[in-house]
């Protein structure tokens, strides 16, 4: 998303929005806000942030340690 602040202009993360891919490079599923991933058949797990801190690189986005846990398919 691209900020103003006066006649400065800058890009920050909304969220992540990433296509997961096999070995092979077919798509397989997505990962998302949450954070969260789907797989094409339908099943999610998203994550909990346990633990955050900066990158050392200040253009990267936060280091996230995360509890994970399974998502039921909807009915």
């Amino acid at each position: 998303m691209c900020k103003q602040d006066g006649s400065q202009f800058s890009w920050s993360l909304k969220e992540p929005q990433a296509e997961l891919l096999d070995e092979s490079g077919k798509v397989i599923g997505r990962h998302f806000a949450g954070p969260s991933w789907q797989l094409n058949d339908r099943s999610q797990v998203s994550g909990k942030v346990i633990a955050r801190i900066d990158s050392p690189n200040a253009d990267a986005v936060p280091w996230l340690l995360l509890g994970a846990g399974i998502i039921p398919e909807p009915d």
